[in-house]
C-alpha cells in the first residue's frame, strides 16, 4: 500500500456510518462498508477472491496469522485500487480487537490514522442501541417506514437498574477503547454531538485535515437530530423523566 489509509472507531449508535458517509463524499476519501464480518455471505458482493476474512476464520487460523495479514494487505490494495481516492478508510468496531488480538498491532504497523467518535449522551446511546434490537428482532430495518411506536423501547421501573447498567457499560467501553487506540501513532477524538449540530463543518475540517485531504464542504444522506430525542423513542416517557429525575446528569453525560 503507498496511500494512507485511516479506520474509524466508535460505539455501536454513535455515529460511525453517518460520519463515514460525510467523509465519503469529499472527492479524494473513499469510506468502505466494515471488512471484518461474521458470516461469509456476507462478502459475496464484494469480496469474491481474496480469502474470508470473517472472524471465525480468523480465530481458527492462529498461529498462522501471517496468512490473515497476507489477505488484510490484498485486500486494503484491492479497496485502494478499487476507489481510486488518495485516502481511503473503513469502519472497526471495538469488539474486534478482542476476536482478532493481532490486527491491532498490524493496524500500528501500517500506520493508519485512527479517528474515534464519541457520543457524549450515553442515554442516548443506550435508548438507541436497545431500539436497534428489537428492530433486529423483529426483522425490521432501521430506514424503513415503520412508525415510532413498533420502534421504541419500554422504559419502566422494572428496567432502570439495567438501563442504568447499560450506561455503565458504555461508559466503560468508550474509556477502555480509548486507551486502546489512542497508543496508534495517528489518532484524533472526534464527537457525534459538534458534528451532528446542523452538520458542523468545522468539526469535519479538522478531520478531513487529520486524514490529509484539503477540507471541502461535505454532506450526508444520514439525518440525525440533536438535541437529545430519547423520549421520541420510548413508549412510557413518564418513567424516563422519573428515572432522569432521580439520576445524576453526570451518570450519563461524558
Amino acid at each position: 500500500m503507498t496511500e494512507p489509509m485511516f479506520i474509524i472507531v466508535g460505539e455501536q449508535r454513535s455515529g460511525t456510518t453517518a460520519l463515514g458517509n460525510y467523509l465519503d463524499s469529499h472527492p479524494d476519501i473513499s469510506v468502505h462498508p466494515e471488512i471484518f464480518l461474521n458470516f461469509p455471505t456476507q462478502y459475496e458482493n464484494y469480496f469474491p477472491f481474496f480469502g474470508k476474512l470473517v472472524i471465525e476464520d480468523i480465530q481458527n487460523a492462529y498461529p498462522q496469522f501471517f496468512i490473515i495479514r497476507r489477505n488484510l494487505n490484498r485486500y486494503f490494495d484491492y479497496l485502494r485500487d478499487k476507489s481510486g481516492a488518495s485516502r481511503h478508510g473503513f469502519h472497526l468496531k471495538y469488539d474486534q480487537l478482542s476476536y482478532i488480538p493481532e490486527l491491532f498491532k498490524h493496524l500500528s504497523d501500517l500506520d493508519v490514522k485512527c479517528i474515534h467518535i464519541v457520543r457524549r449522551n450515553l442515554l442516548d446511546i443506550a435508548i438507541s442501541q436497545l431500539s436497534l434490537k428489537i428492530r433486529e428482532e423483529n426483522k425490521l430495518s432501521a430506514h424503513t417506514g415503520v412508525n415510532d411506536s413498533e420502534r421504541s423501547i419500554k422504559v419502566n421501573i422494572e428496567n432502570v437498574a439495567a438501563l442504568s447498567a447499560h450506561i455503565t457499560r458504555i461508559r466503560t467501553n468508550i474509556s477502555e477503547n480509548r486507551k486502546i487506540f489512542s497508543r496508534l501513532k495517528h489518532y484524533t477524538e472526534v464527537y457525534y454531538d459538534d458534528i451532528f449540530a446542523d452538520g458542523d463543518q468545522l468539526s469535519l475540517a479538522n478531520v478531513q485535515k487529520f486524514i490529509g485531504v484539503i477540507p471541502q464542504t461535505l454532506t450526508t444522506s444520514i439525518r440525525k437530530s440533536l438535541p437529545s430525542k430519547s423520549h421520541d423513542s420510548v413508549s412510557n416517557p413518564e418513567i424516563l423523566d422519573k428515572y432522569l429525575s432521580v439520576t445524576n446528569i453526570s451518570e450519563y453525560l461524558l
